[in-house]
This record gives C-alpha cells, structure tokens and sequence, in this order.
C-alpha cells in the first residue's frame, strides 16, 4: 500500500472513529456562527434591477420555491442517504474505504450534502487533510443536531458555488437559463444539479457536450432512486435546453456599484460593508434607461480624442458625467469613467477638477443680483488686477485676445469672454459670488479670490449638476445640498432600514433671476457665437448650458439642462496631461448625445417665464432702449426685471439733425 493511501485510509479511518465517538454523546453542543453571504440588490426608480454588490453572487431563496424534481436531482447526484444519516454517512465512509484497499488507490470521496454545507460556511480549506476533515466532519454533526434536514438543504441549495461566479440555485437558474428557479423544467434542473461538482467543467457555457452528458447521468441516477421512470428522463434528455445569452457587464458596473457602498457607508453603521452580506433590497432614483445612455454617450469619447494608456494600465483621457431631475432632485444617471476605469476611483463625485468658464453662471446671477442686467455693458479690453498674495492678475480671453469694445453681459457670457467676467466679478466681489454659488449648492472649498470668475476652485461633476439646478427649476436648491441617489433600503425580510427622499427648498435664488441667467445660457446654445453651439448639430429641444476649459485645456466641462434634465459632463487626464481640446469640443458632443437619449419619448417642455419680467428692444452696440437711427443689427429684444429696463435712448447711434429754418432754431 503506498504512503498516500495509507494516510487517505487514516483520514477514512479517522471520520470512522469520530462518527462512533459522537453517535455516543447525548450532550448538545454549541454550533459556531456563521454568515450566509447574499447578493444585495440594486433597484432603479422603476423597479428593474440596476446591479448587484456582493462578494459572493448570491439571492437567498426558500426552499418552498425551488421545484421538487430539483430537490430530487441534487440528492440523487450528491447524497443518496441524505434522509437517513446524521450528518456522516458510515455506509459512505465505509465503502470509500474499501474503494481505496481494494484499488490501491483513492477513487471515491465520502462527503454528504450536510458536510459540503459545513466546508463552504465556514470557509475550510479545499486540501485533504486529517485536521480538515475531522473538522468537517464536527460541523456537519452539529448542523445536523441544530438544523432539520429541510432547513439544512434550503441551506445547501444557497450556498453551494454553481460556477461564473453564482452561488446558489436561484443565481445560477438566473445566469444560466434566465429563469427563476422555481420555473425550472426536468432538463434544467438536472443540468443544474450536474453543475456542483465540477461548476466550471461541466458548465454549459464553457462545454455543452460535456455539460449534457453530465445531465445524462444525473437523469440516470434519479431513475436509480426511484424520483422519475425512464420515459421522463428519456424525454429530459431529448429536450432542448435553452441557455440564456451571456450576461453583458452590469449597468453602470463597477463605479456604480462602489457610489452604491461609499453611500450607504455615508448614512447606516457598516453600510458598505453590510451591502456586500446582506442581501439589501436597495432602490433608488436612478433611471436604466438613462444610465445606460449615459455611459454609451461617454463612450463617445473614444471618437473625439487620441486614446492612450496612462501610467496604470487606464485609457485615457477619461470623464465622467452625472444627470439629476431638477424637479425633484433625483440623481437620475452617474458615470464615473469610461473603459477600463478602476474601481477605486470614481470621477463624478471624486474627481476635484477646475470648472473653468462653467463656473461663469453663479457670477452673472449674483451681478443681477445686485442689480444689474444682460444689457449692463462692460468693455474686454487689458487690464491688470493687483493681488494680495503674488503677482498682479491681467486676464485674457481665450488665445490671449481682446475684444476691445464693450459688450453687454448676455453677449460676454455667451462668448466666454474672461475679461469681463474678471471686471464683473471684481465689481460684485469674489465673496459675493462665492457666497452665490454656495447657496445654490456648490458644496466644494471656493477661495474668494478675482479668479474665482474663470473657475479655479476645483469641485465634481455631482455638485455642479447640483448647483445648475436651481437655474432650472425656478431657485429652488436640494435641502442639505447633498444628493443622494438611494431613497429606501430594506433587509431581505422587507424591513424598512433607512428612507430618505430628497426635498427641495425655495427661495435660494429670485426664481427670476434664474430665469435670466437661463435666458442667456440658452443663448450660449443658439447663438452662432456661442460656446456651446455644437449641440444643435444632435439636440434641438430647449436648452440652456456652460461650456468650461481649464487652464491649459486641462479639463474640459458642459454643464446643461432642460427642464427635464441638467447633466454635467467633465473630460480630463487622470494625471493632468492637457487634453487639447476644449468644452466645446470634448464635453459637448457627450452631453448632446446623452441628452438627445435621455429624453426619448419625454414631452418636448420650455423654460417657463415667471411673472416680473419685461422685455423691451435695446441696442446691443449701447445697451441702451432702441431708437430708429440704431441699424437693424444691432437691434435686440432683452429681459428684465421689472423696472430695471433703461429708460434712455441710445446714446451710440444719434438720429441726424433735421432741416430746419433758422428762425426755427430759436424756438
């Protein structure tokens, strides 16, 4: 006999040993806890499952669900006796043990569905060793002592890995054949039981021939035990079975899936860490439709830039883009990369990055504020700003160039001129304009500084979706500025454990006020000037938005919104490389193309005026109330407040002096 067999003949010898050892003690002995990990679910606000998180890709069923002839299947396959012992099978031990004298070798296990049970709850390792199996053997005879042998099988059938990453019957009924478990036919269900001994090998995916063969035998052996007649496993064999297609990467994947904890971790004790175990029911307002449009239309990314691989294997540039319903303020979409972006690192809510241009919007609204309007002129000419830490400050536009005239505010912002936006903002204040942008929801760290105006405060996709909102909906703001994409979190029980609804609050920004900025950032779309023209070439409904270009093209941002929808979308470098591109050029196409998705077969809505708005022609060249001398270009219909519309003619283009009779001068 070799030494092998020898010490395969003592671990046999030895479950011999522990079974008369503890068929003698009457004492009832204390089963160590354990956890059954399952799968936590991820709904959409429709219902539709969105992802699951888990360390192990489990849904917990009843046995009451699974059909009979799956029960049956799984006995027959793995353990024949298993009504009639306690846990160890003697009869099973016994014959492996004559199996390996017999052939000199070690032919045939003898662990039984309650010892299986044992090893996978408590993690045993996989090695034949004496240590090992007298431990499996302890457990398998307690479970059985705590446990009935219905509950020990409802464990079993949860537990047991069924290959591709699915544990339990219910997992792989889903992979596999995209059914229910307990809609489960003859075929499948002995294709399933097949799975458990060798989940990979026998896989249908992975060989079918190989895996009907395995569900051949499995069929054979319930006719041996008595659960079907050799015409209904002859007719399972013959049935087609149908597998599911492959399961395509989880909507939203990876990133999605770690907002999903780095949230519940934000609002429950262990949120994160329960998510992977616990089997949550988790709903949220998330939308499939629009989260799926929202990582196809990042993906566009590819198109418009070089690709390359960064220092740590991740495509770049990257990006990311986040949608929330202004109505409500439901976050309705969040990407946080494209590609094979880790998961470690999620740019919509992480990735502090300068806003550049996008930030412009919270200026102008507090200049209006402080009462000016889109028709105030201030001329883009050099001009230098002394500071109080380093250098003076001598803003440019884009390129280092200067319109060197007056232009009026709506025209500056929708051209992005920076020069005015650095003479607006030291005018109103940085601190005033800081103090704008917090109050409608932009939560990152703002330096009051003349630079602010060009977006140098770095802050996420999230909270500038967050902080456009109010622009959108009247001057309404998220109570708490904080958006949340989860509503409701239950146990697998249906117990509710957390509920949370996000709630809007007046009053942060005069609801016309917003509507102004609204006006003008429509323009910045519709205009042949505008910095954001390049969406009409895909989305044509109503809208409003801000491109943003970092120095250096580092970031490039559009920020916009109907009055559905705002998203913002960001492009850059993980690193900080430049992109060599700009809003316009990278962030808009992506937006355009995620927003024309996301309102399909949503009613086309404009923006609605609130009541103290008036509007008058003015003189783009004066900004001043039109007369008949000003030429017809230059004539343009604008919004105001309610008696804040010049009163004086334009002053740029004076009508000619009549003809009159000298005696006609002196009256």
């Amino acid at each position: 006999m070799t030494r092998k067999l020898h010490a395969q003949a003592a671990i046999l010898a030895s479950l011999a040993a522990v079974t008369i050892l503890f068929l003698g003690l009457n004492t009832f002995l204390a089963l160590p806890p354990f956890v059954q990990r399952e799968a936590s679910l991820v709904f959409a606000r429709d219902g539709t499952l969105l992802t699951r998180i888990f360390v192990e890709n489990r849904e917990v069923i009843s046995i009451g669900d699974v059909p009979e002839h799956l029960l049956q299947a799984i006995i027959a396959t793995e353990d024949a006796r298993f009504y009639r012992h306690f846990g160890l099978d003697p009869i099973g031990i016994g014959r492996a043990l004559l199996e390996a004298l017999r052939r000199r070798r070690f032919v045939e296990g003898a662990s039984t569905i309650t010892q299986q049970l044992a090893r996978n709850l408590y993690d045993l390792p996989m090695e034949r060793t004496l240590r090992r199996k007298l431990k499996e053997a302890y457990l398998a005879i307690l479970l059985e002592r705590h446990y009935t042998k219905q509950e020990i099988l409802e464990l079993y059938i949860n537990e047991i890995y069924m290959g591709h990453g699915t544990y339990g019957v219910e997992a792989a009924s889903r992979h596999y054949f995209n059914k229910r478990t307990r809609d489960l036919n003859l075929a499948e269900a002995a294709m399933l039981a097949g799975l458990i001994r060798g989940p990979e090998w026998y896989s249908p995916r992975a060989n079918l021939e190989r895996a009907e063969a395995r569900q051949a035998w499995v069929l054979g052996r319930m006719v041996t035990e008595g659960y079907i007649t050799e015409n209904e496993a002859t007719a399972a064999k013959e049935a087609a079975v149908v597998l599911a297609d492959a399961p395509r990467a989880a909507v939203g994947g990876e990133l999605l899936r770690s907002y999903i904890r780095t949230s519940l971790e934000q609002h429950m004790p262990n949120g994160s860490a329960l998510a992977a175990v616990a089997g949550l029911r988790i709903f949220t307002t998330l939308d499939t439709s629009m989260q799926a449009a929202a990582e196809s239309a990042l993906a566009r990314l590819a198109d418009l830039t070089e690709n390359r691989t960064g220092q740590n294997g991740v495509i770049q540039p990257q990006g990311a883009l986040v949608a929330l319903d202004p109505k409500t303020g439901e976050i309705r979409a969040l990407v946080g990369g494209r590609g094979n972006a880790p998961p470690g690192f999620n740019r919509a809510v992480e990735a502090l990055r300068q806003p550049g241009s996008a930030f412009k919007p919270f200026v102008y609204a507090t200049a209006l504020q402080q009462g000016l309007t889109l028709a105030s002129q201030i001329t883009c000419e050099p001009v230098t700003f002394p500071e109080p830490e380093g250098p003076p400050w001598a803003p440019a536009d884009f390129g280092g160039e200067f319109h060197n005239r007056p232009l009026c505010l709506r025209e500056a912002l929708v051209v992005s001129c920076n020069v005015v936006a650095a003479r607006l903002i030291h005018q109103v204040t940085p601190a005033a304009a800081a103090a704008m942008a917090r109050r409608l929801g932009l939560t990152t760290p703002l330096r009051p500084v003349l630079s602010l105006a060009l977006g140098t405060s770095e802050t996420t996709p999230l909270v500038m979706a967050q902080a456009f909102a109010p622009f959108a909906n009247g001057g309404r703001v998220l109570a708490g500025h904080t958006a949340d994409p989860i509503v409701r979190v239950e146990t697998r029980a249906g117990r509710v454990v957390r509920e949370a609804r996000p709630r809007l609050v007046p009053g942060a920004l005069d609801p016309r006020i917003a509507y102004l900025v609204t006006s003008a950032l429509r323009d910045v779309i519709a205009s042949p000037q505008g910095t954001g023209r390049g969406v009409l070439r895909t989305f044509t409904r109503p809208a409003a938005g801000k491109t943003g270009t970092s120095e250096d093209m580092l970031d490039a941002w559009f920020v916009g919104y109907t009055p559905q929808l705002v998203a913002a979308v960001y492009v850059g470098n993980d690193r900080g490389e430049t992109l060599g591109g700009t809003g316009g050029a990278l962030a808009v196409p992506i937006w355009a193309h995620f927003m024309q998705a996301a309102h399909k077969g949503l009613p086309i809505e404009d923006f609605t005026r609130p009541e103290g708005i008036e509007e008058i022609t003015i003189c783009v060249e004066s900004g001043l109330a039109a007369r008949e001398a000003c030429p017809a270009d230059t004539l343009r219909t604008e919004l105001f407040l309610t008696g804040t519309a010049p009163a004086e003619p334009c002053d740029v283009h004076r009508p000619a002096l009549e003809w009159r009779f000298p005696w006609d001068w002196f009256r």
